[in-house]
């Protein structure tokens, strides 16, 4: 800083008006590419990116979340359902029985 600068900000940390002061730092983030999945059904998938009904959008928004690099790597979820396929392709890789109870 300049002693203008720490003159000023002394002068702020010394009053009774200001309760917190804290000096911003800049942050840069460098933006990941996204690009859409590869899956040759993607167009199918209404409910990862639909804008058809009434202009509104009825899905459940997750292109932003996949542009901020969030993509779930790592985590471990519980799916309750009647059937899970879990020999499909898509799922066998992560697939962990130890996680998974047969209701039926």
């Amino acid at each position: 800083y300049s002693r203008a600068v720490t003159a000023q900000l002394d002068k702020l940390k010394n009053s009774k008006k200001v309760g917190f002061l804290e000096k911003q730092n800049l942050r840069f983030h460098e933006k990941k590419m996204y690009t859409l999945p590869s899956d040759p059904l993607w167009e199918d998938q209404w409910s990862l990116h639909n804008t058809e009904l009434n202009g509104n959008r009825n899905d459940i928004n997750v292109q932003p979340v996949w542009l901020q690099g969030i993509t779930g790597k790592g985590v471990t979820i519980g799916i309750v359902d009647d059937g899970v396929q879990y020999n499909h392709p898509d799922l066998s890789q992560n697939y962990d029985e130890n996680a998974s109870y047969d209701f039926v």
